[in-house]
């Protein structure tokens, strides 16, 4: 699907996040979107995004030099949310756990081993999105993020 920004479903909006740093609570540049409750993306340093939970203000993964690859990340953990029946803005990590080792329900996120390749579990995913490297983005990427999001959102659409 070629991206045409007039075609994404719904809107992402700009608001101001809570999120924790050493000196407490500092409100953020943020990104939500209505498809995706509870996550937003942010910036609590300049030019760096994260996925950030709403409701405690706690990092869920980044540090992303472009917003639309945090904003690929929110829209994979909404679909995680939808596949298990839980909602972010709800979320506790007792909801999670019986489904950490089941599959993600999106492509592109598989392991290789002696055994073969497979796609990823909910933990392994979560373990690998933490860890990715701050500067992740280049320019011979197969993909523009936005074009996944897009695809992600409609996915994530009623």
């Amino acid at each position: 699907m070629a991206r045409d920004d007039n075609e994404m479903i719904g809107s992402f909006e700009q608001t101001e996040v809570p999120i924790d740093t050493d000196e407490g609570k500092v409100n953020v540049p943020a990104l939500t979107h209505e498809l995706c409750p509870g996550l937003a993306v942010t910036m609590g340093v300049f030019g760096l995004f994260t996925v950030t939970h709403i409701n405690t203000g706690m990092k869920m993964c980044g540090s992303f030099g472009r917003s639309a690859t945090a904003g690929l990340i929110m829209t994979k953990y909404q679909l995680i949310a939808k596949k298990f029946g839980f909602s972010w803005p709800e979320y506790t990590p007792d909801i999670l756990l019986p489904h950490m080792e089941s599959e993600v329900p999106f492509k592109g996120s598989t392991v290789t081993n002696k055994d073969g390749t497979r796609n990823m579990t909910v933990k392994e995913w979560m373990q690998h999105i933490r860890c990715m490297a701050t500067f992740d983005e280049f320019p011979w990427e197969e993909k523009h993020p936005l074009d996944t999001v897009a695809e992600n959102l409609e996915a994530l659409a009623p």
